[in-house]
């Protein structure tokens, strides 16, 4: 493939931070197909280039509340940050995640039959368009919260009972800041082990040393990644000197699951 479009190139640099002509090379390569000139351009030692980066514009906030030992947490959208940041639309949202938790509608398409007046009133009042865009619930015995300028929301559940407040706050906190893909190691997929390693082997063969050395160098790169992205492996975030799973240890709880929701990732 000799020629690949603007709007490939653009797509590739908006998730990479990648320059033009290396993202161009690189979807060159990989005749077209963006997740292997990523693959690319990591195989090249390009560090700059991140599998998960999404650049957007869209405009709104997160919205979650818990009751017993239910949590849910949602995101609504706006064409502008005037309109999302108005009265009007956070009580719209407020609303709709309580009426969601009241009457536990996991179903988005019946949440958005109950929107659907507030929407058309909030259109005509700001002439812009409004919409939900996805809604999740998590259960568990303890619950626990954080939302970083209603643009970063995260509820974490565990199954243990009377877990302290202030820490599920922080590890909601934590979640917020770090993105987790995965809670531990257990959970990683097969095809991405896979797909990281052919990355990371490719990348240790290039220091040219004998294989023993090229084994450890692999090993302790795929020890990092695995650090990287998944909960139990992190440093906390209040305490770098430890890991997640060390706090969680020593205030005697596992967590069960978490979820995080970005503004428009």
């Amino acid at each position: 493939m000799e020629n690949v479009s603007a709007s490939l190139v653009k797509s590739l640099r908006i998730r990479t931070g990648v320059g033009i002509l290396e993202c161009k090379k690189a979807l060159i390569e990989s005749n077209g197909n963006i997740e292997l000139a990523i693959d690319y351009l990591r195989k090249s030692g390009i560090r700059n280039a991140k599998k998960k980066i999404r650049n957007t514009t869209l405009q709104g906030s997160i919205f979650l509340k818990i009751k017993n030992n239910s949590g849910v947490i949602l995101e609504i959208n706006s064409e502008t940050d005037f309109a999302s940041r108005s009265k009007e639309f956070n009580l719209i949202g407020t609303d709709l995640a309580k009426i969601a938790i009241e009457k536990k509608l996991e179903d988005i398409h019946e949440l958005k039959n109950i929107f659907e007046k507030k929407r058309s009133s909030f259109i005509n009042q700001f002439s812009e368009n409004i919409l939900i865009r996805r809604i999740k619930f998590l259960n568990g015995e303890s619950l626990g919260s954080y939302m970083h300028n209603s643009r970063i929301g995260v509820l974490v559940s565990s199954d243990f009972k009377n877990v302290e407040k202030d820490i599920l706050h922080q590890l909601a906190m934590h979640i917020a800041a770090n993105d987790p893909e995965y809670l531990s190691s257990d959970h990683i997929p097969k095809d991405v082990m896979d797909r990281e390693h052919e990355i990371q082997l490719n990348l240790s063969k290039k220091i040219n040393k004998q294989d023993f050395v090229i084994k450890k160098v692999l090993e302790g790169r795929m020890q990092k990644y695995i650090n990287s992205i998944c909960l139990m492996e992190q440093n906390f975030l209040l305490d770098n000197t430890k890991k997640v799973k060390d706090v969680l240890l020593k205030h005697k709880f596992l967590v069960k699951n978490y979820i995080r929701f970005e503004l428009g990732r």
